[in-house]
């Protein structure tokens, strides 16, 4: 079948497609709320130190980060594109980022008592990188 390249671009646009609004918010949901997740760990780690919580509190992250890939499994139909290696890519931000913050929160635990606050608001700055690649995700990378 021959076709004129106006015909096979109409057919291109008349196509349906697997990248939907829905499942773009599903997977753009997920990686910024796995990296919530990481920050909360990340605090919660730097609170309860060494005690009997923290076995708890390592077990409480791993059980939410399965219920959140699981929901995102169940829910989404697809996957967008590129919803997969930006999250791999916001996530391994988040990775880059928490050694700086790791560092900083160790720093400051040695010239004093850092607050709760202060603890919250450095640890934050782990999920920007997955906050930031979820929102592409969501949007589907538009402007």
């Amino acid at each position: 079948m021959d076709i004129s390249p106006r015909q096979a671009d109409e057919a291109l646009r008349g196509a349906a497609t697997l990248d939907n609004p829905h499942d773009r918010r599903v997977h753009g949901t997920a990686t910024a709320a796995a990296g919530v997740v990481l920050a909360a760990y990340v605090v919660l780690g730097r609170l309860v130190k060494v005690s009997p919580w923290d076995d708890v509190v390592v077990a409480g992250y791993v059980l939410v980060l399965l219920a959140l890939a699981t929901w995102q499994a169940r829910v989404a139909r697809t996957v967008p594109r590129n919803a997969r290696i930006l999250g791999y890519l916001g996530l391994g931000g988040a990775i880059l980022v928490i050694i700086p913050v790791l560092g900083w929160l160790n720093w400051l635990e040695h010239v004093g008592d850092p607050g709760v606050l202060v603890v919250v608001a450095i640890s934050s700055l782990v999920a920007v990188p997955p906050g930031v690649a979820g929102a592409v995700v969501a949007t589907g990378g538009r402007r």
